[in-house]
């Protein structure tokens, strides 16, 4: 099917729901993308990392964003019907993240693998009691260790003051957390994606959010592990090899091919 035709059926679609019924969505999304404009990888914000060799660093950077109001989920029963920014004296009404624990580790494949050699680096609004920048693990286990390659486990943000979101209720991105990626190998030279993910350990909720004036909302382990509409959303980074010279030599030589027969023609 065309892209063309599914976005004509999702269109109808939309327009045969009731006025006012919203569709299930999640409560916060997570993202980890690139951090500043970094020549030959990316620009700021970018969700794809374009990688030349092994050993290369890429700075990146976490984000998170609570969901508009219309946003329901059906895992927690919830919709959001109103979000309240923190103006520095309405901690008890403002709504937005309140804390979230999650890992941040590469996507099984054979595409290129990236590592951590270190844990994030929390924003000072992040850095509430229990906050960590994540323990570095040897991939495919739970070991503690500085073997590469690495995932973090165990990323946790928390607010700086009880009961203040460290994330307003603004429809924009947040950054709260920074750090380094180093490529690991380019694989078979396909796609690799690391990524948040939910903890590997059941005894890490995901986390809490504010909603509807600070109505406090706590997604558990099994909300985002077994439930069908995940209350929190992650996106990782897309990690692609740049095409070797020789194939952009071969490109170019296809398309003068290609203008030459038009001429003809």
């Amino acid at each position: 099917m065309s892209k063309t035709k599914k976005m004509i059926i999702a269109a109808a679609m939309s327009a045969l729901l009731p006025a006012g019924v919203s569709v299930a969505s999640p409560l916060v999304n997570v993202r980890l993308v690139l951090n500043g404009t970094q020549a030959g990888i990316g620009n700021d914000g970018d969700s794809v990392a374009t990688v030349a060799n092994v050993g290369q660093t890429i700075s990146v950077r976490l984000e998170t964003q609570l969901a508009g109001v219309g946003a329901v989920n059906a895992t927690k029963s919830v919709t959001i019907t109103s979000k309240t920014d923190y103006d520095g004296s309405n901690a008890a009404t403002s709504d937005g993240v309140n804390s979230m624990r999650f890992d941040v580790r590469q996507v099984a494949g054979t595409g290129v693998g990236a590592d951590f050699d270190a844990g994030f680096t929390l924003s000072s609004e992040a850095q509430g009691t229990g906050n960590t920048g994540g323990t570095l693990v040897t991939r495919g286990t739970s070991t503690a260790s500085s073997t590469d390659p690495n995932d973090l486990l165990g990323v946790k943000a928390v607010d700086s003051a009880a009961g203040t979101p460290f994330l307003n209720s603004a429809n924009a991105w947040r950054t709260f957390a920074t750090g380094t990626l180093k490529v690991a190998s380019l694989g078979d030279g396909g796609t690799g994606v690391m990524a948040p993910q939910i903890s590997t350990s059941s005894l890490n909720a995901p986390g809490n959010i504010y909603i509807n004036g600070h109505t406090l909302v706590g997604i558990t382990f099994n909300d985002q592990n077994t439930g069908a509409d995940k209350p929190v959303a992650y996106q990782g980074l897309s990690l692609q090899t740049a095409p070797e010279p020789s194939s952009l030599a071969l490109l170019g030589l296809a398309g003068v091919g290609a203008l030459k027969r038009r001429r003809k023609a």
